[in-house]
């Protein structure tokens, strides 16, 4: 009898277990929920933590943000709570694609957002992103007045807002 070569005899293994792997999708169970600690349960830790609990603590959900007293929303957050008078351009990345450039804003408070052209913001949208400046378009102010609507803005890069707020 001829012995078999090793490197043979493990493919063949793997031919005859591949399609076992193949054939039975991979489905994953949920697991059962979280044990619950009893409420008569004491833990008498003698200078040791108890290793059945997080020791990370974990921070409550954020509570609604109510309207503000005077009645004025509450402003939503990210770059479309930013009004075009605050928002001030750091820079801007352009491409052959007009589709593709970005543009750097900075908002009070520290916060920096990327926009694209049709992004929105609080009382404008990104009508278009230049080499040197932003093309806003206002919309609706959020104080429901519209002295102003359709108007666009150039911002440039880095400069004092010539327009005003």
């Amino acid at each position: 009898m001829r012995p078999i070569r090793r490197r043979a005899g493990v493919g063949w293994i793997v031919l005859l277990i591949a399609p076992c792997y193949a054939a039975a999708p991979f489905q994953q169970s949920p697991g059962p929920p979280p044990p619950a600690i009893p409420e008569d349960f004491r833990y008498d830790p003698a200078g040791r933590r108890d290793p059945f609990v997080n020791p990370v603590p974990v921070a409550p959900p954020a509570p609604e943000q109510p309207e503000d007293p005077a009645g004025a929303p509450v402003r939503p957050g990210g770059l479309s709570g930013v009004p075009l008078a605050e928002a001030r351009v750091a820079g801007v990345v352009t491409s052959a694609d007009a589709a593709m450039n970005a543009a750097l804003i900075l908002a009070p408070g520290g916060a920096t957002f990327i926009a694209r052209p049709g992004d929105s913001l609080l009382d404008a949208v990104v009508a278009g992103i230049r080499s040197d400046a932003v093309v806003f378009r206002r919309g609706a102010p959020a104080d429901g007045s519209r002295p102003r609507a359709g108007e666009e803005v150039v911002r440039p890069v880095g400069g004092v807002t010539p327009d005003g707020p």
